[in-house]
C-alpha cells in the first residue's frame, strides 16, 4: 500500500472513524468510517476492503442521507490499525491500544459439529435431541479467551 494512501486514511480516520468494541466477550470488532460524501468512501473500500452501509437514519429532512463504511474482519482491521498507528493522535493511540487488547484476548473460532441434516446455521438442519446435545457440547466446551499473538505498543507504531 502506498504511503500517501496510508497517510490519506490516518487523516480520514482521525476525524470521521470510529472502533466497534463489543463487550462480555463477543467476538465482533471492527473499524468504521461515517459521512455523507459517498464517493469517499468508495475509495476507502478500493484501497481496504470492507463494505458500505447506505442505511443509517437521517433524523431531519434537512440532513444529507449519510453512509458508513465498515471494516468487520478484525485481522484486516489490525493490518488497517497498525499501518496507521504512527499517523494518529495520543489520543487515537490510545483507543487504538484498547482495541488490540480486546482483539489479543480473542481466539478462532473452532467449527461447530456437523451432524444430520444441519446445514451450516444453529437456526436451520435437524432439531433431533442427538443433534441439539452436540450443538450444546460444542457451545460449551469451545475455548475461550487464549492470545492470537503478541503485540506491542512503542509512542511511535505498534510491532
Amino acid at each position: 500500500m502506498p504511503r500517501e494512501d496510508v497517510v490519506w486514511f490516518a487523516g480520514l480516520f482521525e476525524g470521521e472513524g470510529w472502533f466497534r468494541f463489543c463487550p462480555k466477550g463477543r467476538r465482533s470488532m471492527g473499524i468504521a468510517v461515517k459521512m455523507t460524501d459517498r464517493d469517499v468512501l468508495e475509495k476507502v473500500q478500493a484501497k481496504f476492503g470492507g463494505w458500505i452501509w447506505d442505511g443509517a437514519k437521517r433524523y431531519k429532512p434537512q440532513h444529507k442521507q449519510s453512509h458508513q463504511w465498515h471494516l468487520d474482519k478484525r485481522d484486516q482491521a489490525y493490518a488497517v490499525l497498525a499501518a496507521i498507528y504512527s499517523f494518529l493522535g495520543q489520543r487515537r493511540q490510545g483507543q487504538i491500544a484498547k482495541w488490540i487488547s480486546q482483539y489479543k484476548a480473542l481466539t478462532p473460532i473452532p467449527p461447530a459439529p456437523m451432524i444430520h441434516g444441519r446445514t451450516g446455521s444453529y437456526t436451520r438442519g435437524c432439531r433431533c435431541a442427538e443433534c441439539k446435545a452436540a450443538i450444546a457440547g460444542y457451545h460449551r466446551n469451545r475455548p475461550r479467551a487464549v492470545t492470537v499473538r503478541t503485540i506491542t505498543l512503542s509512542q511511535s507504531s505498534p510491532t
